[in-house]
């Protein structure tokens, strides 16, 4: 609507005063000339000194600038418009207002002002009033944006929940109250809102008047026609904070439920230690005062078969000697060399001595193995690897020899030349018994299938090899049997794993090895079994040269 006005001062400024509204005219600098007293009134202007000659942004510096904005494009495109919302008064609290601006022309048609109607609404009815008994005393915070973002009316929880009243944030971006963190969301939430979808449970942090940050949960929608974003937002802090204490709790729960299991586990292994190593300690024991009962009756036979075959000797060139001096024996004598075999005898017991001698040898050679077998090392000493094998290895040679149901088990030993270490030979001992027993296993049940000759075509076989660098000294084990699939191979070092029928074996002895090996000498120990059949399995050691801490 265009005004075009053509009266002189006096009947101009009548005219005004009987309007039922309160009218304001500005010229298209937007400064002030004449107005009625209602809107001086309105606007706290004193009545009987008009403000003539100011501009309104004088008038009213803290005016939202989109109304400004407004006023000039009415000026430049001669287009009424109107708007409603909070107008900051310079001596006083701000007002709702709502206002009517159209174009003020001379008899020209020139646009010399504006014409501003305005009028005025309690502060606690908002532009709809029917909204805003509904919407003022509610507990969560509604809100009318502009879809710039800026905040065009909030009703009083904003006060309550956030501590800023109507005047503190309208006409101010949404944004300069969102968390940093949560600004991203936002910005999405709103692309979300202007492509036409409505929003609902958009969580985010306000800050607060005192600096703090409080969580909303937001629904929103969007009045295109309007040109406005209508939301209301519930505070959720203390819900918030409560399932954050409640995530907390349970993961300090899950954390003390993992401490606890570790603790049950340790307990277990603990328990499994030292439930193995009073076994080992009894069968050390056992072994100890066998082998030495054993290598007292066998010391005394080994020290007198040297004189058993020295005095032999003596007897049998004794023998001989008389042979030669009395070649033509009596009947008696005769019939008594007949009846001995002498000559025989004369052969045979020399090689029945050496027999004795190795036979003594062997039982000396197991004594040692048993003994060294059985050793109770509390500290780490000077370890010959290559001596804590052999000393396995013959403690084993019953299973390793051939039987009636097949032939003996080849042991290739491809030693290096490899230095001692400082360990603890006890219990590498104990470690090479399981894995070679575990090997004899393998073979025996990958045999059991098959006929002798096959086993002679492709004999089951075992090979250990040592090897060392500058740091560590390494030792492989590995047989031809039928390996094992990777489920079993993942678990061969858990505790109380077995594949073994009950009875036949406690899980325990492949658990013992790697903390032998990883704890008491700091070493390494691995299983590789590829799924080929006939490529069987290895274990790879690696220790390290250096003495390893006292377990």
């Amino acid at each position: 609507m265009v005004t075009n006005l053509t009266f002189d001062g006096d009947q101009l400024g009548w005219a005004i005063e009987q309007a039922p509204v309160a009218i304001a005219l500005f010229d298209r600098q937007l400064c002030y000339r004449i107005a009625s007293d209602r809107w001086l009134e309105y606007h706290g202007l004193d009545v009987t000194h008009p403000p003539v000659g100011l501009r309104y942004t004088d008038l009213f510096p803290q005016a939202p600038q989109h109304w400004v904005d407004r006023y000039r494009r009415c000026l430049d495109f001669t287009l009424a418009t109107s708007d409603s919302g909070y107008l900051p008064l310079p001596n006083g609290p701000a007002i709702w207002m709502h206002w009517h601006a159209s174009p003020w022309v001379d008899l020209n048609n020139e646009v010399c002002g504006l014409i501003l109607h305005a009028e005025r609404v309690e502060e606690s009815i908002e532009v709809n009033l029917s909204w805003a008994r509904a919407v003022q005393f509610s507990p969560d915070l509604y809100s009318i944006f502009y879809l710039d973002g800026r905040i065009k009316h909030v009703n009083a929880a904003w006060s309550k929940t956030l501590g800023y009243g109507p005047m503190d944030v309208c006409n101010r971006s949404f944004y300069e109250l969102v968390h940093p963190e949560d600004l991203p969301q936002c910005e999405m939430a709103i692309e979300q809102l202007l492509a036409g979808q409505p929003l609902t449970n958009l969580e985010n942090r306000y800050r607060h008047q005192d600096g703090s940050y409080h969580w909303l949960q937001w629904s929103a929608m969007v009045e295109f026609d309007r040109g406005e974003i209508y939301a209301v937002a519930r505070d959720i802090t203390e819900r918030h904070d409560a399932n954050e204490a409640l995530a907390r709790s349970e993961t300090q729960l899950r954390e003390q439920a993992k401490t606890l299991e570790q603790t049950l586990n340790d307990l277990n292994n603990t328990q499994m230690q030292l439930v193995q190593t009073e076994k080992l300690s009894t069968l050390g024991q056992m072994l100890a005062g066998v082998a030495h009962e054993i290598n007292n009756p066998v010391n005394f036979i080994y020290g007198n078969l040297l004189h058993a075959k020295e005095y032999t000797q003596d007897l049998l060139n004794l023998i001989a000697l008389y042979r030669q001096e009395y070649e033509s024996p009596s009947p008696e004598l005769q019939d008594a060399i007949d009846a001995s075999d002498l000559d025989f005898l004369i052969d045979d017991l020399p090689q029945l001595l050496t027999s004795m001698r190795l036979g003594a040898d062997r039982i000396k050679e197991i004594v040692s193995s048993l003994r060294n077998f059985s050793r109770a090392d509390t500290h780490a000493t000077t370890t010959n690897i290559h001596n804590c094998l052999n000393s396995t290895l013959t403690i084993l040679q019953n299973r390793i020899k051939d039987s009636p149901n097949r032939p003996a088990t080849i042991i290739e030993q491809d030693y290096g030349d490899i230095p001692t270490i400082q360990g603890y030979a006890g219990p590498l001992s104990q470690v090479f018994m399981n894995i070679l027993s575990n090997a004899l296993d393998a073979l025996e049940e990958g045999s059991a299938t098959k006929s002798y000759s096959d086993i002679v075509a492709n004999p089951n076989r075992i090979t250990i090899a040592t090897r060392s660098d500058a740091q560590n000294v390494y030792i492989t084990i590995s047989d031809n049997g039928p390996g094992m699939p990777e489920a079993v191979r993942s678990q061969l070092f858990e505790p109380f794993f077995t594949t073994k029928p009950s009875g036949k074996g406690t899980g325990l002895g492949l658990s013992i090895c790697y903390q032998i090996i990883t704890e008491k000498h700091r070493g390494c120990i691995t299983c590789t079994s590829p799924v080929t059949d006939g490529c069987g399995t290895m274990f790879s050691i690696s220790l390290p040269l250096e003495p390893p801490i006292n377990a």
